[in-house]
Parts: structure tokens; C-alpha cells; sequence
């Protein structure tokens, strides 16, 4: 009795470790510790009727900044903020199917050699009305800024199937920038965290890109001009020299800050959790418990 009770000790325990994905050395996140990162879940062509998930940062109340590899070849968005774990998010809101209207990514991103992995995502709504402490905008460094020797990264991570991780964890992370700017710190990340913010005091310095054992970074201050000219805002932190590189001074917005037909307007309970649910019908659209959200024409 006493070795089929330790047996089964060791399997709930087994069991708990991987529900909550935090690996030796990450710190489970609390509520509010991270209010500018937020949960993706993308419905992608050609993935099978799965559903793909990444990271990204709240840059301002109608934009989320992430990599371009993570919303390569989207149709739909779901975006989770306040999001320590994936099925409670203190507010989620969806992108339209049009995916060149409302995913930005940067014009010049080759998906072969990772250059300029960087894009934008435009939010349905104005997301800091009522204001929230779990639900803020993070300031990007300034486009002379030095990147600092530490930071944190915060992930989602894999469970032991594979499978996207549910629960948000963090760790201060040793950083290190190479000749060419890439920055590396010392973390394990999976695909599932691409676009994932490096954080010093508050202030961003790095974009996930690639993942690993170590994660890569490209630093997002040298695209403050793109991402401002793209999206028609004045980012907080930085200067008006217009020191950051011309990266995105080729770039044309087509248009996409153009009246969104109405996407500003509030769904009345539509924000609601997909709940993990990894599939989606045939027709493009999510099933989550009864609920189905048809892509926007």
C-alpha cells in the first residue's frame, strides 16, 4: 500500500509540473507583474485546422508589436491580455480575416534569413478604456538607447506533448549583443513564444525571433521609424532626432489605418476566451464551447 501510494504521489506530482510549465530557474508570473505582454492564438493557411500561438507586446491601445514569423500567413487573430495563463485573460479581442488590413508585418522581412522580423497588429478597439493595472503599454528604448547586460524573458513555453504551453513564466536572463546588433539572452524559449518582449525596468529592448536552448532578438529601437509611420503614433521613451535606421522608410501603409468599418465598436460578450480549444472548423472559424466566430469579410 504504502508503494502504490508513493507511486501515485510521484504521478500527481509529474502531472502538476507539467500543467504549470515552469521550468528550474522560471518564476511563475503574477497578475500585473507583465501588463504589456499578450497571448496570440492564430488560425493560419495551411495548418491542418490548428490553431498557432505566440507572443507579443501592447506598444499603444490600438497596436500590438511581435515578430513577423509569428504572424506569417494569418487569417485570424485572437488576442489575450493579462494573460498569466491562457484560459483566464482578463480580455481578449479578435483580428478580421483581411489579415493585410490589421497584421502589419515589415516590408523588407525575409522569412529565410529573418531580417527584419518585426510586424504590427492592429487592435479592434481602444483596449486601456476602462484603464486596468493588468492591461498597460510597455515604452520601447530609444533608438541610441544601449542594451543592457540583463532582462527578462517571459514565456509560454511547451508541455510534454509538444503542445503550446498554458501558463506564463519568467526568468532574469543574462544578455548579450553581438556585432551584428542581434541580441542574445541566455533563456530557453520555444516557437510557441516568437515575438515575446526582452524587458529591462519597463522598457523594451528586444523582439524573440528565434528560439532555443539560448533566444534571439532583434532590438525594435532600430525600427521606431517604421513602426510609428505604419501605425500613425508617437511612441513614448524615444527621442526626435531620427536616429533609428531607415529599415522602414521604404515602407508604404496601404492605407491600413483607414476607417475599419466599424471594428472599434464593442462585441457586447464576443471577447470571449476560445479556452484553449486548438482547432477550427472547415469554414475558418473558431469553436469554442458553442461559441463560433466567423472570420470578418
Amino acid at each position: 500500500m504504502k508503494g502504490f501510494a508513493l507511486v501515485l504521489l510521484c504521478a500527481v506530482a509529474a502531472s502538476q509540473a507539467r500543467s504549470t510549465g515552469v521550468e528550474i530557474g522560471r518564476e511563475a508570473a503574477s497578475l500585473g507583474e507583465n501588463p504589456w505582454l499578450v497571448h496570440l492564438r492564430l488560425a493560419v493557411t495551411n495548418s491542418g485546422g490548428l490553431l498557432n500561438s505566440c507572443i507579443g507586446s501592447l506598444v499603444d491601445p490600438r497596436w500590438v508589436l511581435t515578430s513577423a514569423s509569428c504572424v506569417n500567413s494569418v487569417n485570424f487573430v485572437w488576442i489575450r491580455y493579462g494573460a498569466v495563463d491562457v484560459f483566464t485573460p482578463e480580455l481578449v479581442t479578435e483580428g478580421g480575416a483581411a489579415a493585410g488590413h490589421l497584421v502589419q508585418r515589415h516590408p523588407q522581412y525575409d522569412p529565410v534569413t529573418g531580417a527584419n522580423d518585426i510586424a504590427l497588429i492592429r487592435i479592434n478597439r481602444y483596449v486601456l478604456n476602462p484603464p486596468s493595472a493588468n492591461i498597460a503599454v510597455v515604452e520601447l528604448a530609444a533608438a541610441d538607447a544601449e542594451v543592457p547586460s540583463s532582462g527578462k524573458v517571459c514565456t509560454y513555453g511547451a508541455d510534454d506533448d509538444g503542445a503550446a504551453g498554458e501558463f506564463l513564466s519568467c526568468v532574469d536572463a543574462d544578455v548579450s549583443t553581438d556585432d551584428d546588433g542581434v541580441i542574445s539572452a541566455d533563456a530557453e524559449s520555444t516557437i510557441f513564444d516568437l515575438g515575446s518582449p526582452l524587458v529591462k525596468d519597463g522598457v523594451q529592448y528586444g523582439i524573440l525571433t528565434r528560439a532555443g536552448d539560448s533566444s534571439s532578438f532583434i532590438n525594435p529601437a532600430a525600427y521606431r521609424d517604421w513602426i510609428e509611420q505604419t501605425a500613425e503614433i508617437q511612441l513614448p521613451g524615444g527621442n526626435d532626432s531620427g536616429d533609428s535606421d531607415d529599415n522602414g522608410d521604404d515602407s508604404d501603409d496601404n492605407g491600413d489605418d483607414s476607417d475599419d468599418n466599424g471594428d472599434d465598436s464593442d462585441d457586447n460578450g464576443d471577447d470571449s476566451d476560445d479556452n484553449g480549444d486548438d482547432s477550427i472548423d472547415s469554414d475558418g472559424s473558431e469553436d469554442s464551447e458553442g461559441l463560433k466566430i466567423n472570420f470578418v469579410n
